[in-house]
């Protein structure tokens, strides 16, 4: 074998996807006994990768528009650094997994970039990237199994290790059992509220604020924020752990009664390999100290198995009609009962579970569980408050998830549906909250025009409150757009009485898409006022604020920018023969209003 000091496997991962591939490429190099290291990029010491003889596999996924993961911010904006010289990852050998939406535009975005800018800095990959694509029949898995397979030929060919002959698979945590301890105590602090410890705020309202005959159940919540430890600006984000719901909790005890899990009991989850493997914020001792506490806020019981679950699942059967079947969804001409079975229904873990019943009774501990079950990860949501006007509270506008597939019972969003199901009234309920940077630079010396469908409306009634009520600006132009203005019009009256106090703080234009024969969009209203845009952009020197959701809205929107300036083409000196050099130009002044900071995105899948 070749000298080799470590496979480091790094990953960028917004939802846990891109962890799960890493995790699972760090199980089949411990299986090889194959020196191998797993890390999100930013907790990894990245002094490290100067080393000799290191195999570094990056793993990241691409959010929104283009976004780079949060585990990964400080690592990127490290590796992009100007001045870093050319040959600072000379003999440094890497791979990288990217994961992605060709149905974006910015598709596998930082996966692309990272592994150009590691060629940059001299670094060498003996294999082309591989660009994983959620628009492929099978997902992820079908540009990564075939990667997958050339990349371990070579490591194999450099490091010689019997590719046939894997051992068993191994824990990654192991649970220690604890003695009676004291409760901790509750220490009061006055750093910011983080995720490892986070702050617990009191849920003071939760109600509906869509039409009950509308077919989307949106929901206005608020939390108390009095103390010191929560501080936001206007398109901050609000960050939460969610819990599992208590009949997905009470069906999953059920499929495990064999274990006869002691809820009370007092456990604490640490690393089988210190140093190699690293906890996630999720197994914090802070947040997890007790099995109880494993079930109802850890494990990810509602989600979707990944194939990282069945090459696991399959291990652990002694079944053999159950085994064969976990095998065959295994294999390359499996992948189709695999589709069909779990990703087209959008079966979950617990629903498994209870498919394969003598298989789960062959799981016998918590570690195998921490193995098989993701953590449920934190979600994120723009704030639709503003910090002046919402004195110590924080508004969300929640839109709950809710959809039927071909199983009897409703798929229902982890998050948004727990939220939804909280008595805020009857009930004390307190959810750890912190508070993340928003990606929207403010400047309000300028005209703002923001445009946001749906509930892309949030941050914008958090800025134009603060705007108007602290700043006393005016210039606030609001495109909005919902179905119908009886149903889904949010924060209508509140619009209406700031235009009553003084019309020029607030120009709204509302399209509703379904009140009315042809269907009307914030884009057509767009270009109805397409001159005034115009003037505003051009002439005014505003900044256009977009937020939303990432699948088509946001280059819709763009598209009608682009088409605004042809509109007004001949305001820039160009004729009307020039019909090519207008849609060039066009093209090019909207990318530099992106460039300048004057157009900016907050999007979410």
């Amino acid at each position: 074998m070749s000298l080799i000091k470590k496979i480091v496997i790094l990953y960028g991962s917004q939802t846990g996807n891109s962890q799960d591939i890493a995790e699972r490429l760090w199980r089949r190099a411990k299986s090889y006994n194959l020196p191998a290291v797993v890390s999100s990029f930013d907790h990894y010491d990245m002094n490290n990768l100067l080393e000799d003889n290191i195999y570094l596999i990056g793993v990241c996924s691409t959010t929104g528009q283009g976004d780079i993961p949060d585990n990964m911010s400080k690592f990127w904006k490290l590796i992009m650094k100007k001045n870093l010289p050319n040959n600072l990852f000379e003999g440094l050998k890497f791979f990288i997994i990217g994961l992605g939406d060709s149905s974006y535009e910015k598709f596998n975005f930082t996966a692309k970039k990272l592994f150009k800018r590691l060629v940059q800095l001299g670094a060498m990959s003996p294999l082309e990237i591989c660009l994983c694509d959620e628009q492929h029949p099978n997902g992820s898995e079908g540009a990564f199994s075939k990667w997958t397979k050339k990349f371990w030929d070579i490591l194999n060919l450099e490091l010689g290790f019997n590719l046939d002959k894997p051992n068993r698979f191994v824990h990654k945590f192991k649970v220690e059992y604890l003695d009676d301890i004291k409760k901790r105590e509750q220490i009061e602090l006055d750093e910011p509220a983080n995720e490892l410890i986070p702050f617990f705020s009191k849920l003071t309202r939760n109600e509906r604020v869509t039409d009950k005959e509308h077919w989307q159940n949106v929901r206005l919540l608020e939390f108390d924020c009095n103390t010191s430890r929560i501080r936001y600006d206007p398109g901050d984000v609000l960050v939460m752990r969610p819990s599992n719901l208590e009949e997905n909790v009470k069906k999953f005890l059920e499929s495990l009664a064999h274990l006869n899990l002691d809820l009370g009991k007092k456990i604490k989850i640490v690393s089988n390999f210190p140093g190699e493997f690293e906890l996630d914020n999720e197994t914090n001792e802070n947040l997890i100290e007790t099995v109880n506490d494993l079930v109802h806020k850890y494990l990810d019981i509602n989600s979707i198995p990944k194939q990282s679950f069945f090459e696991i699942f399959a291990e652990v059967s002694e079944d053999e009609l159950e085994k064969e079947k976990l095998m065959e969804f295994l294999t390359p001409e499996g992948q189709e009962d695999l589709f069909n079975y779990v990703y087209r229904p959008r079966r979950n873990i617990c629903e498994v579970f209870y498919d394969f019943p003598n298989t789960c009774k062959n799981i016998q501990d918590l570690e195998t569980l921490l193995d098989l079950i993701p953590a449920i990860k934190p979600r994120s949501f723009s704030i639709a408050s503003s910090p002046h006007v919402h004195k110590d509270k924080i508004q969300l506008l929640v839109a709950v998830v809710e959809y039927k597939t071909r199983l009897y019972e409703t798929r229902k969003g982890t998050c948004s549906y727990w939220l939804s199901q909280l008595d805020a009234i009857n009930k004390e309920i307190k959810i750890p909250i912190w508070i993340k940077k928003g990606s929207f630079k403010l400047e309000y010396n300028k005209p703002v025009i923001c445009i946001g469908p749906g509930t892309g409306v949030a941050p914008f009634r958090s800025i134009i409150n603060e705007r108007i009520f602290k700043y006393n600006l005016g210039d606030n132009y609001l495109y909005f757009g919902c179905r119908s203005r009886t149903k889904d019009y949010y924060f209508e009256h509140e619009w209406n009485e700031i235009k009553e106090k003084n019309s020029n703080w607030l120009s709204i234009y509302p399209a509703f898409s379904r009140d009315q024969e042809e269907k009307i969009y914030v884009q057509d209203l767009m270009l109805k006022n397409s001159e005034k845009i115009f003037d505003l952009v051009h002439n005014l020197g505003c900044n256009i604020l977009i937020a939303g959701n990432s699948k088509r809205m946001p280059e819709d929107v763009l598209a009608i920018l682009e088409k605004i300036i042809v509109m007004n083409a001949n305001k820039l000196g160009f004729e009307k023969s020039d019909a090519e050099k207008i849609e060039e130009f066009a093209k090019k002044y909207v990318n530099n209003l992106s460039l300048q900071n004057r157009l900016q995105l907050e999007t979410w899948s």
